[in-house]
């Protein structure tokens, strides 16, 4: 099959959807496939792989942007349905699978414009998204022209759905590259002196402020506790300013981080934090650090409940609320039982995820849908 991956988010600019495309897209590549990326001009300092690149097609560039607690992006090009044209007639795909392809630019104009089979894929999830409840009369049309609809989580389903009640999807998860995050032989600190991480953009909906209430808390039973925070964008400067001298010396900011560094930044931990307050529909960094065998507290929300279980795969807190978290944290570090639990039991639900088996479950979907209309 000769298919397009079309996505606003891309490497250099970090971030899941194009950690998502791009792990995809080199699983396609390995069954036989041939696959080309569409996608804007991104700045940012995730790594870009050489193999993909050579079938990449850049229009423009990004436009960022504030939006739904985090940073949205949209492509902006002179001539853009024009070129898009020209390079959908040219290339004659098999398949267009869009990705979030009810957001401009790129993911509609490719899915206005297309002449293939359409596949589209909902990564996001959101409470209430006030653009599809203003636009829904006009995105509706565009729903129709998907030939096959996937959402990567039950929460991401269900986002959609509110608006676009009579859609149906099928669910294929993000994966994860096993191998890159396997544990290493990691010996754990005394009571006290261990190390709790963060990974994510500084936006409000990650929930870094409740983790520095949080460990503030934490300070005044384990005063040699460390946080490592991983993350860039527009709150790194102010979040860093703002911190307490108390936490100065015992929290750490690292920047974004990719590659080597970061998945060694898992294995150094002794507990991972995602104390997000919604807006996730699923928690990429949650199946990194189960790949990493390392034990989680989590926020209890949409999307994360449909990764992990509570005191099963992850300890899980009131989002928002920091000393649900400080008490959640304590027991798993405290608790060198439970913490072996959660990891042997996340170790066990994380094969699930691993990409060459998500990729398999796409290109049998693809399959399906050829044989179906072709």
């Amino acid at each position: 099959m000769k298919i397009a991956q079309v996505t606003e988010f891309f490497a250099p600019w970090a971030g899941g959807i194009g950690e998502h495309v791009a792990h995809l897209s080199r699983e396609l590549v390995a069954l036989g496939h041939e696959v080309h990326i569409v996608t804007s001009r991104h700045s940012g300092r995730a790594p870009v792989d050489p193999a993909l690149e050579r079938h990449t097609h850049r229009f423009g560039g990004a436009v960022r942007f504030p939006y739904n607690g985090s940073v949205a992006s949209v492509t902006w090009a002179p001539g853009l349905p024009r070129r898009l044209d020209t390079l959908l007639r040219r290339e004659g795909f098999d398949l267009v699978h869009v990705h979030n392809p009810m957001t401009p630019t790129l993911p509609l104009l490719a899915l206005d414009r297309s002449t293939a089979l359409n596949v589209g894929t909902f990564h996001a999830y959101h409470a209430r998204e006030h653009m599809l409840a203003l636009w829904r009369r006009v995105l509706q049309p565009r729903l129709q022209r998907l030939h096959l609809a996937l959402a990567v989580s039950p929460a991401a389903q269900a986002a959609y759905q509110r608006y676009f009640g009579d859609a149906s999807f099928e669910i294929v998860p993000n994966g994860i590259d096993l191998h890159r995050f396997s544990p290493n032989g990691h010996v754990e600190p005394p009571l006290g002196e261990q190390s709790l991480l963060f990974v994510g953009q500084l936006v409000p909906k990650k929930g870094l402020g409740t983790l520095l209430r949080a460990f503030a808390l934490l300070l005044q039973e384990f005063p040699r506790l460390r946080l490592r925070v991983v993350g860039g964008g527009p709150g790194l400067g102010r979040q860093r300013a703002a911190l307490p001298g108390a936490l100065r010396s015992r929290v750490e900011f690292l920047g974004e981080q990719h590659g080597a560094p970061l998945v060694e930044l898992y294995r150094d931990c002794d507990v991972f934090c995602a104390p997000s307050l919604g807006h996730e529909s699923f928690g990429i960094t949650l199946l990194e650090a189960m790949a990493a065998g390392k034990p989680i507290v989590a926020s209890r929300i949409p999307g994360y409940l449909d990764v992990v279980r509570d005191g099963q795969e992850a300890l899980l807190h009131r989002s928002g609320d920091p000393r649900d978290l400080r008490d959640a944290l304590r027991r798993v570090l405290t608790d060198r039982g439970l913490r072996r639990q959660l990891v042997q039991r996340s170790q066990q639900r994380v094969a699930r995820y691993a990409w060459p088996r998500v990729a398999r479950e796409v290109e049998a979907k693809y399959e399906q849908l050829l044989r179906e209309r072709c």
